[in-house]
């Protein structure tokens, strides 16, 4: 099957991405009444959305991956799915129990895969919003799989500097950057000149074969990261973004994972020129983030 072509700005050479028009017309962050009208929730999601899959619990769905209402590209283009971690309301990652944020990153691995193994050779990219700084417009936790028709244009360079010959994240990045914590496999820094309090997890072992147990292990130590985080930044607001190349062509990334505190707008002189401004100490905010987490 052919593949959609992104439009590009003539200027800049950028993709963009178009959603559906209406999309500020469901926006309930800020409603007072969120929690009852949430489209999201056991008693609206039967009536409200269209399920394409789920993990089944014993007596309720544990997770559920549902049709984006106002998909960024539509189903001729690519693909568009929100994912959601359970079905009662809970608005935060640390709302969550360990069990039940394991079970959902180990969903996000399904997900991925049948996306990545469609016949249209679509990219896939995981994402998660918390909160009106994050762009959400749904309280209810969530996250967005998009299906791709190509590799972002920032990928590829990153992808280059995480192969297996020269990985930056083992030769540095993860092992000279201040580190908050390592529980396992996985070790959580943050890099320097972070803008926001941005954090980085990866396993400390170069690997590129992402795992759903990996992701099952991963998901209690994410919902402490987030909320020790969030707490030392000020804000309740985060962005979670997985990095991980599901092609053969590109098996020899090491795969990770950025968590960004989200208290502050882009400021002008990052839109114009692309460069990040950084205000933050890494070693004081790592070493914050570290205390945060002993506190629990």
């Amino acid at each position: 099957m052919e593949s959609f072509a992104l439009p590009r700005d003539p200027l800049t050479g950028r993709p963009s991405l178009r959603q559906a028009e209406g999309s500020g017309s469901g926006r309930l962050i800020g409603n007072p009444r969120a929690r009852e009208l949430c489209p999201f929730c056991d008693s609206q999601i039967e009536q409200q959305v269209d399920r394409i899959a789920a993990a089944a619990g014993l007596d309720h769905w544990m997770a559920a991956s549902v049709r984006n209402k106002w998909p960024v590209l539509t189903e001729d283009q690519g693909r568009h799915e929100v994912l959601l971690p359970c079905l009662r309301h809970a608005e935060r990652l640390w709302d969550l129990t360990d069990g039940e944020v394991a079970r959902f990153l180990a969903f996000w691995h399904r997900r991925l895969e049948a996306c990545a193994a469609g016949e249209r050779d679509l990219f896939p990219l995981m994402i998660m919003n918390q909160g009106e700084m994050a762009g959400c417009s749904q309280p209810h936790l969530h996250s967005q799989l998009i299906g791709l028709p190509a590799e972002p244009d920032s990928w590829g360079p990153r992808r280059k500097r995480v192969r297996a010959r020269d990985c930056v994240i083992c030769r540095g990045d993860g092992t000279t950057s201040p580190i908050i914590t390592r529980q396992g496999e996985f070790t959580v820094w943050a890099p320097y000149h972070c803008r926001t309090g941005l954090i980085r997890i990866a396993p400390e072992s170069h690997t590129s074969a992402l795992s759903a147990e990996q992701l099952r292990e991963l998901g209690p130590l994410v919902r402490r990261v987030a909320r020790a985080s969030t707490t030392v930044m000020g804000t309740l607001d985060c962005s979670l973004m997985l990095f991980a190349w599901f092609r053969l062509d590109r098996a020899a990334a090491h795969w990770h994972l950025e968590l960004v505190p989200r208290k502050t707008a882009i400021a002008t002189v990052e839109l114009s020129t692309g460069f990040s401004i950084s205000s933050i100490d890494a070693s004081a905010y790592a070493a914050a983030v570290s205390r945060a987490l002993t506190r629990g």
